[in-house]
């Protein structure tokens, strides 16, 4: 496969194609050459490299792969591998969005929200650095996981959906642990960054001061900072706006509440400066938002 340039357009997969039911929209596909060019598709993909090297093609930046890493492709993003040699591949294909996943316990583990959150948005500014590294008995272990979801699928044999999303929870829980357990550098960055916004996130109304998160952290202003604007481009106030925006466009969608309750639910003690901020982020006014829905 010949390395992608922007000007390629990619072909869209459909997780359709390879689900066997919506309804517990899991599927694994293990290679060993890569059949797919530049593509994207509608569903996440946790990739494990179970063994050889080559090189990955992900929204116009080039990194390179060896056995035993991990990491998590999000729904749209352009990618393709190229430069193969010997190389294994196990993509774990499935849609969150439509599972019955324990988000907010998954979430409470920093290396969750570091792995599959932060890292994909980071991976241009740490060159890859932060992505989950497996060591060899970790590696088995994943591969043993996986074969049998393999197994699984192919046999079809009674309750293999029920079976395939609990190996897939599993490999959440097991890939979060060990990037919790033994981080990079730039991983480690990212597990501060994932514990502060689990703080803020599990208490959204809480007057969270800059202050509070540094001593929350052991760690200075200007590292937090760095540290915030290094795993999210941004600052931690900005980042806390945003937590408190997307919950209120849940309510906006969810509840017929009063756009000024639904603000003094989610942290805002001034109705206008929320809907200044809402129309900031989401380009247009919580009104209009609402009235979009229907």
């Amino acid at each position: 496969m010949r390395k992608p340039n922007d000007m390629d357009a990619p072909i869209e997969i459909l997780g359709e194609n390879y689900f066997h039911s919506l309804a517990m929209p899991v599927s694994v596909l293990i290679e060993n050459e890569t059949k797919f060019p530049l593509h994207h598709h509608n569903f996440t993909e946790l990739v494990f490299i179970l063994a050889g090297r080559g090189w990955h093609w992900v929204d116009g930046y080039e990194y390179p792969l060896n056995a035993g890493d991990v990491f998590c492709l999000q729904p749209q993003q352009k990618h393709c591998l190229y430069n193969n040699e010997n190389i294994t591949i196990a993509n774990i294909l499935y849609r969150p969005d439509l599972l019955p996943l324990p988000h907010d316990a998954l979430r409470a583990i920093p290396g969750y929200l570091a792995l599959f959150d932060l890292e994909p948005q980071a991976r241009q500014r740490h060159q890859f650095n932060s992505r989950l590294h497996l060591r060899p008995a970790q590696l088995t272990h994943a591969e043993t996981r996986i074969q049998q979801l393999h197994t699984e699928q192919q046999q079809h044999p009674l309750g293999y959906e029920v079976a395939m999303f609990n190996i897939l929870l599993e490999l959440l829980l097991f890939t979060s642990r060990c990037y919790s357990d033994h981080p990079s550098p730039e991983g480690k960055h990212l597990l501060t960054v994932a514990s502060l916004i689990d703080r803020m996130q599990s208490d959204l109304n809480h007057p969270w001061t800059l202050d509070e998160l540094s001593h929350r952290a052991g760690l200075s202003h200007s590292s937090v900072l760095r540290a915030f604007k290094d795993a999210c481009g941004t600052t931690p106030v900005d980042y806390l706006i945003r937590l408190r925006i997307a919950a209120a466009m849940k309510e906006l969608r969810d509840t017929n509440q009063s756009i000024t309750t639904i603000a003094f639910n989610n942290g805002f003690n001034d109705s206008n400066y929320f809907s200044r901020q809402f129309k900031r982020i989401a380009e247009m006014s919580p009104r209009a938002y609402r009235k979009s829905l229907r």
